[in-house]
């Protein structure tokens, strides 16, 4: 973050912090994609989305996902996309590393109505109606609904609006705290037992080390922000 001489964000971080969130908008939505049933034109799609977002990460070089991340988008170079075969044995119902997060609480069905119920007012409160063809809890639409709202925070970062910013990283840190955090280890490990295709493990652990990174950052840079609330454009 940078400061002005009197504490304030100047217009330079603004647009930084803005490119960041645009950055990891892409990677979730990418992310997002790789765990839905395998279609040729969907994987080509992701080819470029990868090799897009490659020249764009030089910045985060130094950051705890920036590995994972460069070896998932090295695994999305194979010519064919994964198998139907494989979907359906691992991610597919009855699966071998079922995709959704009540999967991951154990046969206590009050929980998992809590947790589908939760995500479906987080997705409310962010003003989404979406539809649901493979439930709310699906990892594809909990990493999707992240894209959303870094995307939402890149916006308010563009306008100059910390106000607004701030809003959406305290609504990124309590959805990742509440959610993605808190399951994706246990379907990580899912995958590398069940001795998954790399696209999948990686993108798999991908997805677990930027939420881990995204959920200290929602919580620094709010704190931060709540300091220098106005711009500077010196």
């Amino acid at each position: 973050m940078s400061f002005g001489p009197r504490g304030e964000v100047k217009s330079r971080a603004l647009g930084s912090w803005g490119r960041a969130a645009r950055f990891r908008q892409g990677i979730y939505r990418l992310l997002a994609s790789s765990f839905l049933p395998p279609q040729k034109e969907r994987w080509q799609q992701m080819q470029e989305a990868a090799k897009s977002l490659r020249r764009q990460d030089k910045w985060a070089r130094d950051l705890p996902f920036y590995m994972p991340w460069r070896e998932f988008s090295a695994s999305l170079g194979q010519k064919e996309p994964l198998s139907l075969e494989d979907y359906n044995r691992l991610l597919g119902p009855g699966g071998d590393a079922p995709p959704w997060e009540s999967s991951y609480l154990g046969p206590i069905l009050l929980a998992q109505a809590e947790v589908v119920a939760d995500l479906q007012q987080a997705y409310l409160r962010a003003g989404l109606h979406p539809t649901f063809p493979h439930g709310p809890d699906h990892i594809s639409v909990e990493l999707e609904f992240m894209s959303y709202l870094c995307g939402q925070e890149a916006e308010a970062w563009e306008r100059g609006d910390t106000r607004e910013v701030r809003r959406q990283l305290k609504r990124e840190g309590k959805f990742l705290g509440g959610h993605l955090c808190r399951w994706l280890p246990a379907f990580v490990r899912r995958l590398e037992g069940a001795a998954a295709p790399p696209v999948l493990v990686k993108g798999a652990y991908a997805a677990w080390a930027l939420t881990c990174h995204d959920y200290d950052l929602a919580r620094l840079l709010d704190a931060e922000l709540a300091f220098a609330p106005t711009i500077d454009e010196g």
